[in-house]
């Protein structure tokens, strides 16, 4: 028979599971306990204010609490509806590497599948041929650090020892159309899937669309729809609020991009068919905001003084 060095201890420590509490929604389920403040810089944040609005019994949130064994890690992804996130460290270290939206291809095979450990020396170069090729940024995130995650940007983080953090996944004016142009893709692709599905009923088909978009994506065109209607209210109101220039520069921009969103989306096939009988009136009440929207921006766009040459 054969002996092994290793003692029942050794074996027992070897497998022992690495744990990791993921996506722990502490704001949501402590909304008394204030723990913590978001930091100004990440505060106008329209993904929370919009799921912390709802109303019919959907309420959610995307502020977590992450709480990681050494070794724990988050395998490589982008974040929701290509949100931008904030992560800050209240103790222990983590790992982050990073890879630009343009390397998305690169850390995919043939069925979108994500390359499973971007720091596995097995890493089948068959499956993934160009992920070598792929550059990216590594660093360290120390305890009473916080980073920030742009929108798109993949990204696979390691606790390196014990850590405790809090993140938060969160949009403004500046990246919601980052947002609609993922949900247009993901529609796109899904309608590409089921097309042999499409029978004489418009309705329907377009119906189980946009439940696979919202089970795939998180939310679809009507509630993207609501969504933006209820931040273009907001942002008009806050526009003639806010008294520095950066502010009004910050929702002149969010106005422009909400506007373009409108425009497009009110003309989509989703919003067409879904509210065939009531289209009109619909049309008429987002047409009607759409109409203010291009007054405030005209309102609130500077005028620029150009001096020609004598």
């Amino acid at each position: 028979s054969s002996s092994s060095s290793s003692s029942p201890q050794d074996e027992e420590e070897e497998a022992a599971p690495v744990l990791y509490l993921k996506d722990w929604h502490f704001v949501r389920d402590f909304p008394v306990y204030t723990a913590y403040e978001v930091p100004h810089y990440f505060a106008e944040d329209w993904l929370n204010l919009h799921w912390d609005s709802l109303r019919d019994g959907k309420k959610d949130d995307y502020r977590f609490v992450y709480l990681g064994m050494q070794n724990s890690i988050t395998p490589l992804h982008a974040d929701v509806f290509r949100s931008y996130s904030w992560s800050a460290n209240v103790w222990g270290r983590k790992l982050w590497r990073m890879y630009s939206p343009d390397k998305e291809a690169m850390l995919k095979d043939a069925f979108g599948n994500y390359v499973p450990d971007v720091w596995s020396h097995d890493i089948d170069s068959k499956r993934f041929p160009n992920f070598k090729s792929a550059t990216y940024i590594e660093f360290y995130q120390e305890a009473g650090e916080t980073i920030f995650v742009p929108s798109g940007w993949h990204h696979q983080v390691k606790n390196v020892e014990d850590t405790l953090s809090i993140n938060h996944n969160w949009i403004n004016g500046c990246a919601v159309d980052f947002m609609w142009n993922l949900l247009k893709a993901d529609l796109t692709r899904i309608r590409e899937m089921i097309l042999d599905c499409k029978g004489s009923d418009a309705s329907e088909w377009e119906q189980q669309c946009q439940k696979v978009l919202r089970a795939n994506t998180g939310m679809d065109q009507i509630q993207f729809l609501q969504f933006s209607v209820k931040m273009t209210e907001r942002s008009m109101q806050l526009i003639r609020k806010v008294e520095s220039n950066v502010e009004q520069m910050f929702y002149l921009v969010a106005l422009n991009r909400l506007k373009a969103i409108l425009d497009e989306l009110i003309f989509e096939d989703a919003f067409v068919v879904l509210h065939e009988g009531r289209n009109e009136l619909i049309q008429l009440s987002v047409q009607s905001l759409r109409e203010d929207l291009r007054c405030a921006i005209i309102e609130h766009t500077p005028t620029v003084k150009v001096e020609l040459p004598r």
